[in-house]
């Protein structure tokens, strides 16, 4: 990698051929941006970082790696990834939300991750410590992207 500007940069393979690639860092989306951002700062660097390698990836969900992805597919590859993460069940984000809705606070010492038994989630993977880390990963990001949809609900509120 040569000569990076801004969001392009210059690679140079083994044979001595040069390429100038432009690379996106961040989605155009206002509202997928916000959320990515949200979870860089409320996930763990493991879960945030395997968070990005689905965002990313190359593949069928890896949306955001195409050039000419819009706002709409980008929030849908967004989706995407979270409905991964959940194991297409939300039987973990009831759960999550009685218990934030009877504290009132994300996080709160009341909640630990034994008040959300993931063994009826549906998780793909059956190891474990796959529903462990998917299970953290899960409550972390919810309590991550809480603060951003009650600032978006005041924001709607101030607007009326």
């Amino acid at each position: 990698l040569d000569d990076a500007v801004e969001e392009r940069v210059n690679v140079i393979v083994h044979n001595g051929q040069m390429f100038r690639c432009a690379l996106r860092r961040s989605p155009s989306s206002s509202l997928t941006n916000d959320c990515i951002t949200a979870m860089a700062e409320g996930l763990h660097s493991t879960f945030y970082n395997h968070l990005l390698v689905l965002l990313w990836e190359d593949g069928n969900s890896g949306y955001l790696a195409k050039a000419d992805s819009g706002v709409d597919s980008e929030w849908e590859a967004f989706n995407n990834i979270k409905m991964h993460i959940c194991g297409k069940s939300s039987i973990f984000h009831k759960r999550y939300r009685m218990a934030t809705s009877v504290t009132g606070i994300p996080g709160a010492p009341a909640l630990t991750l034994q008040m959300f038994d993931c063994s009826s989630s549906n998780i793909e993977d059956k190891d474990t410590a796959d529903k462990s880390f998917y299970s953290q990963l899960l409550l972390e990001t919810l309590d991550s992207l809480h603060p951003l949809y009650e600032n978006l609900k005041l924001d709607n509120l101030r607007k009326r």
